[in-house]
């Protein structure tokens, strides 16, 4: 009987419990284009918010591949807790091609709006109709730090920039993204409070 209540004293008291949880997947709250990289722009960004059929797309009825603008999705509206450890972040990207499109820059958007350095794409061909691809992982963090604010943050997202062929066109129905993390437990009475206390009994520890 002693030896369990100890047992449950020191679980109750112990100051490293932490919780492994997921928040998402979340769609985001703003869409751009940016001309920062690419030749070809994207028209009607904001259909990549949800996922209804309806798109954000760039062609190319040039004679070469050509690199797209940067889509650019943002702000999307995590709470982290303060404090938690950031384990991974996936991205999922809905979308489709005509004829010819490959993956070219997969980046995460950091914080302070600058570009990750870690582009994940592997030059894989689009789908001809309508799929989510999944890029980062439950322990991926896309070679950045993070921490909780910078996940939060309005400006923390991922941008995309696909390679189009000669007569194709370039589709993405929406973008969303889960973050992986681990939330520390709270703060834990000292087990001497208990025993101090007299609850195990006086001579019996």
């Amino acid at each position: 009987m002693l030896k369990t209540f100890l047992l449950l004293i020191l679980l109750v008291c112990s100051p490293s419990l932490a919780f492994a949880t997921s928040a998402g997947p979340n769609s985001p709250g703003t869409m751009a284009d940016d001309a920062a990289t690419g030749l070809l722009a994207w028209s009607t960004v904001n259909n990549a918010k949800i996922s209804d059929n309806n798109y954000s797309m760039a062609s190319n009825y040039g004679f070469m591949p050509t690199e797209l603008h940067y889509l650019k999705a943002t702000n999307f509206g995590f709470s982290i807790p303060a404090g938690a450890t950031i384990n991974g972040i996936v991205v999922e990207v809905e979308c489709s091609t005509s004829e010819e499109t490959h993956d070219e820059i997969m980046a995460i958007i950091k914080a302070d709006g600058t570009i990750g350095s870690n582009v994940i794409a592997l030059h894989n061909q689009w789908p001809i109709s309508d799929a989510y691809r999944t890029f980062g992982g439950a322990s991926d963090l896309w070679g950045e730090t993070w921490s909780a604010s910078g996940i939060n943050d309005v400006d923390f997202g991922v941008a995309i920039a696909p390679k189009v062929y000669p007569m194709a066109d370039a589709f993405v129905d929406h973008i969303r993204s889960t973050v992986y993390y681990t939330e520390g437990g709270p703060a834990a009475p000292s087990i001497k409070a208990h025993i101090g206390s007299g609850y195990l009994g006086a001579g019996r520890y």
